[in-house]
């Protein structure tokens, strides 16, 4: 007699689950995670998906420790490069497309809404939290909501991780991001084609995050 296989449960990938499993956590739940990720240069040795892949798997992780449902990840924003493989939506762009996607989760019975920001480009993240701000000032289907605009680097410890990074001015595709994605998916990390910017962009890049605009 051939056994079959028990199903894994998909929650809280809200993208592996199906219109009755969504409606169930409907009864009972109004929150739900939005990862917030990008498509840019990571150098030579990490994927160009990199904030959308920590942003989906962190974003995962906080779920299923809070019976929180999960919202697929959003890859589209604005990096500010333009490296090969980089994508840009501009921000202004990227801001109606979130405001939309919370208007379409809204009108579901979302009413909690935690913007997990894991793409820490400067001018996207003004774009976002002036949008977002505005879209519950002036929106009434957001009359009784919360929207969170999280950032990955703002959960961080005092001596270790996020904190320790920005100190020495590791901003991006630097030890943490590399730490991250190897502890995520170490498959993907090619730690042999590392190369590190020539001077003087070495320095300027670590000087500020901003500096990539010049």
């Amino acid at each position: 007699m051939r056994r079959t296989k028990a199903r894994k449960d998909p929650f809280p990938v809200m993208e592996h689950m199906t219109v009755r499993m969504v409606r169930e956590y409907l009864r009972t739940k109004r929150s739900i995670i939005i990862p917030l990720g990008v498509i840019e240069q990571h150098g030579y040795h990490l994927q160009l998906k990199t904030d959308a892949l920590i942003a989906g798997h962190l974003g995962r992780m906080i779920g299923e420790r809070t019976g929180i449902l999960v919202a697929p990840v959003m890859y589209q924003s604005y990096s500010g490069g333009g490296l090969p493989g980089t994508i840009n939506v501009s921000p202004s762009v990227m801001s109606l497309v979130v405001s939309d996607i919370l208007l379409s989760l809204a009108s579901q019975g979302f009413r909690n809404f935690y913007l997990f920001l894991c793409h820490g480009g400067s001018e996207n993240a003004r774009a976002l939290d002036n949008s977002l701000k505005l879209l519950l000032r002036t929106n009434p289907a957001f009359a009784s909501s919360m929207i969170a605009l999280l950032p990955v680097w703002k959960f961080r410890g005092n001596k270790a991780g996020w904190a320790r990074a920005l100190r020495v001015g590791d901003w991006h595709a630097g030890w943490l991001e590399t730490s991250l994605v190897m502890a995520l998916e170490p498959d993907l990390v090619r730690m042999g084609d590392l190369e590190l910017d020539p001077e003087p962009i070495l320095k300027l890049q670590i000087a500020h995050p901003d500096n990539y605009q010049r």
